[in-house]
């Protein structure tokens, strides 16, 4: 899990209080939520916050209000405790992105990490791109979440690199045929074993005559 050490230095109370005097996070209410929480997706995250939930550092904290409130945004108690206690934005998010993983809450993740910044058309993820989608890999997020980050990575030589180390030749075909990138599918090729299907619909794909192809004709399964 990518928790940054200088978090898990960051030692605080867990009941400790908001601005307006009320706790952040009562001890029944954690009690409660233990009791409720069967879920299998989020029981190797428990077994890290070993001992009573008052006392634990800021990481496991925050971990904590994650999987309760199954949110991060502005205004949730892990913002809160990020803010309160400057803890570093690229830290909060590779801290929270797992919980939030495990619960598929996928509409929170990008709320997290793609950004609108100024001028640009469209979002740009806040997190080192190749790294987000070994993490994702390593997560077993679904196939469409790393088909859809894939997208951001800067180059189809950087996308080729990646896929390969994972074995996601499925969505570097995907890629790669949705765009009609011939130059970027022929060297996915030739680094795709021949014996693999992907290999097959992509020199099918490849034998076609430009204009008598649909894309949604290749892709995979």
């Amino acid at each position: 899990m990518f928790v940054s050490f200088e978090a898990k230095r960051m030692l605080i109370q867990l009941a400790s209080e908001t601005l307006d005097g009320d706790f952040l996070l009562k001890r029944s209410e954690w009690s409660a939520f233990l009791e409720n929480s069967a879920s299998s997706s989020v029981k190797s995250i428990l077994n890290e916050l070993d001992g009573p939930i008052v006392g634990q550092n800021l990481a496991n904290t925050i971990l904590a209000c994650t999987l309760m409130d199954k949110k991060v945004s502005k205004g949730s108690r892990a913002e809160h405790l990020k803010t309160a206690h400057n803890m570093s934005d690229e830290h909060f998010r590779w801290l929270v992105l797992e919980p939030l993983v495990l619960q598929g809450q996928w509409m929170e993740i990008d709320q997290l990490l793609l950004e609108k910044k100024w001028l640009s058309r469209k979002p740009t993820p806040s997190l080192p791109i190749d790294r987000l989608i070994l993490f994702f890999h390593s997560m077993k997020a679904p196939k469409e979440v790393k088909q859809r980050f894939l997208q951001y990575m800067p180059g189809s030589e950087s996308l080729t690199d990646l896929v390969v180390r994972l074995g996601l030749f499925d969505l570097g075909l995907e890629y790669f045929i949705r765009r009609k990138d011939v130059s970027g599918l022929r060297n996915l090729l030739s680094r795709t074993p021949s014996s693999r299907e992907e290999f097959k619909i992509g020199q099918t794909y490849l034998s076609k005559p430009v204009g008598h192809t649909r894309s949604h004709d290749f892709l995979v399964d």
